[in-house]
């Protein structure tokens, strides 16, 4: 995130972390790793959970940006399908 910044654009990461971001206020580890996201400037787009079994859901399907000013500009979420047990995820900037 640092080298990213370093070229001061817009960016956007996307990606299957398989780290549950629902689970930090238990995990102190996960702690760490959301106040880095944080204080690198990005903002996680996606806040409700991505994967869905009977027992749990977590949030493991991540999208990270560090445009947190221009929110009218871009448009994230959830599709919800019942092909796998990950939701889809998607971000889409206007032009």
């Amino acid at each position: 995130m640092d080298i990213i910044n370093s070229g001061r654009k817009t960016s956007v990461i996307i990606g299957g972390f398989n780290i549950d971001i629902l689970k930090y206020d238990i995990h102190r580890n996960l702690n760490y790793y959301i106040d880095n996201v944080f204080s690198r400037g990005f903002v996680p787009l996606i806040h409700k959970p991505t994967r869905s079994i009977p027992s749990t859901a977590t949030l493991i399907d991540h999208i990270y940006t560090n445009d947190i000013m221009d929110t009218n500009r871009c448009s994230s979420g959830i599709i919800i399908t019942d092909i796998a047990d990950h939701l889809g995820t998607f971000h889409l900037v206007k032009k």
